[in-house]
């Protein structure tokens, strides 16, 4: 089976349903769940552990690719060096792990290590797991030739037969997320050179961060080489928007404050809206740090509420993922 050219964090019940209901349509698309999302010990998402996520998509569709990812060491909610979950997700039939212990070692030498023993670490559980290896520019930036250098040192530190279950590269062509938005500077040269460094070692190329993109930007990249990419908080925000238009479609307002507190109260929008655009939209009450960030609080007991209120909202939300997912699809078949 071929791999995906998409892949969707799985931010909420409802994107993994619209995933698997696409698949189950004949598309073909994985899901992404990072640490913080789904672990062993449970994440946001729906609370499930990684082996009830694992059995909730696989029971519905057992080729859906299930990667995870920024596995590595102080990526989850507690400071640990990543083993522990990464070794859950080869047992809990996860198909692919992104190695990114980039967030704790800088140095690409370092980062090499950790890299190669996680791997190890994996495939004495599983001897056909696969991996993606790189990080993304918000965590570690690096040049096409530190990432040709990071890779030859990995070739170097593992077996042949350690080295080909690496499927994927993560490039860095200029994706940054702020916001609603992608800030980062498109460059066409860097892509090119990252694509050929990762076909030079038989590597799948992948960028992180295709969120809030034009479907021309994202064709054009996959023009240029690109073999697939992730993309996550715009699936929150267009079920965040889904359920503030319900609100405010019947002016629902005391609905609105206690969504707005939740969100505030959560601090998760410290992570996308700048330092110095945070306290006009706090004082506002910009619905925009709903729209941002609510998908961090779904799993919480107003938000459970408010699709006991309005029973067809569900529905209207997997509608609004799925037509996204699919006219991407469609740009980049």
């Amino acid at each position: 089976m071929a791999l995906p050219k998409i892949y969707i964090g799985p931010i909420s019940k409802n994107c993994i349903d619209s995933v698997i209901e696409l698949n189950n349509e004949g598309f073909n698309i994985g899901l992404i769940p990072s640490r913080r999302q789904i672990d062993y010990d449970k994440g946001y998402v729906n609370n499930w552990t990684t082996r009830e996520f694992s059995n909730y998509v696989k029971s519905r569709n057992p080729n859906i690719i299930i990667k995870r990812d920024h596995c590595g060491p102080d990526q989850g909610k507690i400071k640990d060096n990543g083993l522990d979950s990464a070794i859950y997700d080869v047992k809990e039939n996860f198909d692919i792990i992104h190695i990114d212990p980039w967030k704790t070692y800088k140095d690409i030498n370092d980062a090499a290590i950790a890299t190669k023993n996680i791997i190890k670490e994996c495939v004495i559980y599983n001897k056909n797991i696969n991996f993606e290896i790189g990080t993304e520019e918000g965590i570690r930036k690096y040049s096409p030739e530190e990432f040709k250098y990071f890779i030859e040192k990995l070739f170097g530190l593992l077996s042949l037969d350690e080295f080909n279950l690496i499927k994927y590269g993560v490039v860095q062509g200029g994706t940054r997320l702020s916001m609603n938005k992608n800030i980062g500077n498109f460059n066409e040269e860097k892509i090119k050179d990252f694509i050929a460094i990762c076909k030079n070692f038989s590597l799948m190329s992948k960028e992180h961060n295709g969120d809030y993109l034009k479907l021309s930007d994202i064709k054009r990249k996959f023009d240029l080489g690109l073999n697939a990419i992730n993309i996550a908080p715009e699936m929150g925000f267009i079920e965040s928007t889904c359920i503030l238009e319900q609100i405010k479609l019947v002016s629902d307002n005391e609905t609105f404050k206690k969504l707005f507190n939740k969100c505030l109260q959560s601090g998760q929008w410290k992570k996308w809206i700048p330092l110095e655009k945070q306290n006009k939209i706090i004082e506002e009450k910009n619905e925009l740090l709903i729209k941002i960030s609510g998908h961090y609080i779904y799993s919480s007991d107003i938000v459970i509420d408010i699709k006991k209120k309005y029973p067809e909202l569900d529905s209207r939300i997997k509608l609004s993922i799925k037509n996204r997912i699919k006219s991407i699809l469609c740009k980049i078949k």
